[in-house]
């Protein structure tokens, strides 16, 4: 996927007083990942200025999704004679690392050895294509307002721990004034019983008793319960303390739990025989609350809150994968390894590459670390195969960081032991499948790759997989498949439903000119033999997406 760009280079602040200021050079060398090698882009003459270097030059160039692109500027004393060129200064940089920038600018210092000699800055602008004058921007459509939003369409609800503070009781104070007298020496020995009433009454508390003493003021005590607890009727009794256990009562009252809580309240005490047989009789003494205080904890409990949804992010004529990106979109890469061969001389765990990398081993060093820029949470789902009676991640967790699946890699390979199983691949894409189902926020694609050593056991119900697989924000790469999957997969049929999110990726071993046609007719591809083309594989699942959004999201 190719992506017209103009690369504007700004150098400046370098000191040249101690050259030739007629001989100043700049050489732009261009890293051709096809051909591993470096070869020369530009070169031109440069201009003094205020004793300083400064020059800006702009050059057009197509940016390709997933392939490796540096660029090293050097700047030199020319010279006729090439081997007493003098340099000055040089930088690298790499397009991937700018274009993934919202901005699409960086500052790089110019080197010397290890001494800096220079600033450069390095923008990229997309090229429009032609009609259009200025930079198309992905519009996310409004939110609606609170009360016309839809449960599932704008927001769910999800469990969240919660701090509350949970009423767990009552701290209550009380005291008592003129209460009748009970003793032969004219006093009472005062206590007091706090009753509630749920079907019938409760006592829930019994102060201290307080000796001889008609205006007692007992301790605070706390009543437990909850807010509901605390909506009945009350009542309170006061009585004399007798040693020998015939405690007399002085009197009691009755009232509603909320009467308690206002401010300044008095309550009479009222003895019921008492009353009867005295004409003027008012009361047997006061009851005064003098605080009545909730008491609180803090308590973590599981609550329902609700959460918006991202808006999804539209399709947009003209947007590149990296607008999608900025966006909001999210990208959410699964990863499954066969080990079915690790002892054999004949498995990719085996053969060693450039770097003293196994076939594997570079296949992973070359897909994970880009597509970590477009992961928010930088985790993979990492599985293993074979399967027996499940799927197997990779590692003790589903998800793990990029360096680790290369960690956990390295382990199992060290092991030296024959996986035992089978080659089944549509669980595995029936898992991405489930995934993706039980997503809230839809504006996240899958990609997984299937990294096999042997050929597929169960290639119908993978093919029914990918089928179903193609209705999904998904594509399902395989890397170093067998021939059988190639033939069954090559019919009119199986291409037509499956073919347009689905990549197939051979190792040499398995080259062959038959399966070189079928990849050819099903993605329109020549595919070298030397080696797997990984940087292909990358650049089209940067298409995919944008296939995606023109067949999923355009209005």
């Amino acid at each position: 996927m190719n992506i017209p760009i103009q690369i504007s280079i700004i150098c400046h602040e370098i000191d040249i007083q101690k050259y030739k200021k007629e001989d100043l050079l700049a050489i732009l060398l261009y890293f051709n990942a096809n051909q591993d090698k470096w070869e020369e882009k530009k070169n031109f003459k440069l201009i003094l200025k205020d004793e300083t270097l400064q020059f800006e030059f702009p050059f057009d160039f197509n940016y390709q999704f997933g392939t490796k692109q540096f660029f090293n500027l050097l700047l030199l004393q020319d010279n006729k004679d090439k081997e007493k060129q003098e340099l000055i200064g040089s930088v690298q940089f790499d397009l991937f690392e700018i274009m993934i920038k919202d901005e699409k600018v960086i500052n790089k210092p110019i080197m010397n050895m290890e001494n800096k000699v220079g600033t450069i800055d390095i923008q990229i602008t997309e090229l429009l294509p032609k009609g259009l004058t200025e930079k198309v921007k992905i519009v996310i459509p409004p939110y609606p307002p609170e009360d016309q939003q839809i449960l599932n369409k704008h927001y769910f609800l999800k469990d969240a721990q919660k701090k509350v503070k949970t009423l767990v009781g009552l701290r209550i104070k009380i005291k008592a004034e003129n209460l009748d007298k009970k003793d032969k020496l004219g006093k009472s020995d005062p206590y007091l019983k706090f009753f509630f009433k749920k079907d019938d009454w409760k006592l829930m508390y019994t102060t201290e008793i307080i000796k001889k003493d008609l205006n007692p003021t007992w301790k605070e005590f706390v009543i437990e319960g909850s807010t509901d607890d605390f909506k009945v009727d009350i009542k309170i009794m006061v009585y004399d303390w007798d040693k020998i256990g015939s405690h007399d009562l002085i009197g009691e009252f009755e009232t509603r739990f909320r009467d308690i809580l206002k401010k300044d309240q008095k309550f009479e005490l009222i003895h019921p025989k008492l009353k009867q047989k005295k004409k003027n009789y008012q009361n047997s003494g006061v009851i005064i609350f003098e605080y009545v205080k909730k008491k609180y904890e803090e308590q973590i409990q599981t609550v329902k809150v609700r959460e918006l949804l991202p808006p999804l992010v539209p399709f947009t004529e003209h947007a590149s994968i990296f607008d999608y990106f900025h966006a909001g979109f999210d990208l959410k890469p699964l990863i499954c390894i066969d080990f079915s061969k690790v002892k054999s001389d004949a498995s990719f765990h085996s053969k060693i590459y450039r770097d003293n990398k196994t076939g594997f081993d570079y296949a992973l060093n070359e897909i994970i670390p880009f597509l970590q820029h477009f992961i928010q949470d930088k985790n993979f789902f990492a599985y293993r195969l074979p399967l027996r009676d499940r799927l197997i991640t990779l590692g003790e967790e589903r998800e793990l960081p990029g360096e680790k699946i290369i960690e956990y890699y390295h382990k199992m390979i060290s092991k030296k032991e024959v996986e035992p199983g089978k080659i089944l691949v549509s669980p595995v894409i029936k898992e991405a499948i489930s995934y993706l189902d039980g997503l809230k926020d839809k504006n996240r694609y899958c990609i997984l790759f299937i990294l096999l050593e042997k050929d597929v056991e169960d290639v119908d119900e993978t093919i029914q997989a990918l089928s179903q697989a193609s209705n999904y924000p998904l594509s399902v790469v395989f890397i170093g498949i067998g021939e059988h999957f190639a033939h069954k997969f090559d019919n009119s049929e199986s291409k037509r439903e499956c073919s347009s999110f689905f990549q197939l990726v051979w190792d040499k071993s398995y080259f062959n000119d038959e399966i070189h046609h079928f990849i050819k007719e099903t993605t329109g591809k020549e595919i070298s033999q030397e080696g797997i083309p990984y940087v292909s594989l990358l650049s089209s699942f940067g298409s995919q997406i944008l296939e995606y959004m023109r067949l999923f999201r355009k209005d």
